[in-house]
């Protein structure tokens, strides 16, 4: 039986392009949605089926304009839980930020 694909999470190339970080920077989730589709080829429901509360129809609204996102709560579960630094949205670093860095430093 096929093992279910893992959570959704912004692949490190769509991080480093910079119309990303732009996006993030003024929280334009019209176009964080479509470069996540366009780069990562993420459909809606991979985009919302990690974040607690967002859901297909509603990254369905963002991305074709109708809807927007603003709530603080909700940017900062989106970060979380598709894995985009806090700093891209102006925000502090995200708890799981300081787990990730502590994983990747070399053994003292």
């Amino acid at each position: 039986m096929a093992q279910p694909a893992p959570p959704y999470t912004v692949s490190p190339d769509l991080l480093a392009r910079e119309e990303f970080r732009a996006a993030c920077e003024t929280l334009d989730f019209q176009a964080i949605f479509r470069l996540m589709r366009k780069y990562d080829g993420a459909s809606q429901d991979r985009v919302s089926s990690p974040v607690r509360g967002l859901t297909q129809s509603r990254v369905s609204r963002v991305m074709s304009g109708e809807s927007n996102i603003t709530s603080l709560d909700l940017v900062e579960r989106i970060a979380d839980a598709l894995r985009i630094p806090g700093a891209y949205f102006r925000l502090a670093p995200r708890p799981w930020e300081a787990e990730t860095t502590r994983a990747d430093a070399p053994p003292s």
